[in-house]
């Protein structure tokens, strides 16, 4: 019930004002301006809040303004790095190394995402899904180079952490096909696997099960179909965050 709960949200706000727990919950729990609304009221009673900030982030990178988003990361990242706010609290280092590589800065990528996963044993909120989705980055950087060994090792640590990763599998499959270890002509839709972890149109996993295919249409150089592809999935996501996954 999400209308439901951002009405909560907000009469939590609007009682209690000074509590900036109910302003973080309430960015959490929305999207857009009214998350823009929520962490500007969060961050004029925390300032710097990393958490704060690696949401808004999200907000930006949705809205094609990776800078803008590059700005709170940046900063966030230096609040956790001065030790005032005990680190780990947001997923920030992991945005910074996909915000390097979609600028081409791929060392600084890289190194940025070594230090997601060097928290990850400290076990904070969101450790297992972040240093999951770490992992399939440093698979994809890793495919994209042509290093296909270190890209399937990459892919097998993210299923040791969310095993139906379902860009991971996307991941996997490519590597198989181009090593002639599936059938001519074989689909995602083919695998045992992929089938096993259907889920309905709308339902938690869905969309990255949408842009997985996508990601084997452009492999397959069929660009303007992965397009329609998530153009059409966009138009069916319920509302939320799934621009901010593309």
């Amino acid at each position: 019930d999400r209308h439901g709960a951002v009405s909560a949200l907000w009469r939590a706000v609007r009682l209690e004002p000074g509590n900036w727990l109910h302003w973080l919950r309430l960015a959490y729990g929305t999207w857009g301006q009214e998350r823009l609304r929520a962490i500007h009221e969060l961050l004029k009673l925390v300032p710097g809040l990393p958490a704060g900030l690696a949401m808004k982030a999200q907000v930006f990178i949705a809205r094609c303004a990776p800078d803008l988003a590059h700005v709170d990361v940046t900063e966030g990242v230096e609040e956790m790095a001065g030790g005032t706010i005990a680190p780990p609290v947001a997923p920030l280092h992991w945005l910074d190394g996909l915000l390097c590589m979609a600028q081409g800065r791929k060392e600084d990528g890289r190194s940025a995402f070594d230090r997601e996963l060097a928290l990850e044993s400290l076990g904070h909120l969101y450790a297992r899904e972040v240093c999951a989705q770490v992992w399939y980055a440093k698979g994809a950087d890793r495919y994209l180079e042509g290093e296909y060994p270190a890209a399937q090792a990459a892919y097998a640590e993210v299923f040791t952490r969310v095993p139906h990763h379902p860009l991971a599998h996307a991941g996997m499959f490519l590597i198989a096909r181009r090593h002639g270890r599936v059938p001519p002509g074989t689909t995602l839709d083919d695998l045992e696997i992929w089938k096993r972890s259907a889920v309905p149109v709308g339902a938690p996993g869905w969309f990255e099960r949408e842009m997985a295919a996508a990601v084997v249409l452009v492999d397959d150089g069929k660009h303007s179909e992965a397009a329609q592809l998530l153009h059409t999935a966009l138009g069916a996501a319920p509302p939320g965050n799934s621009g901010w996954h593309i």
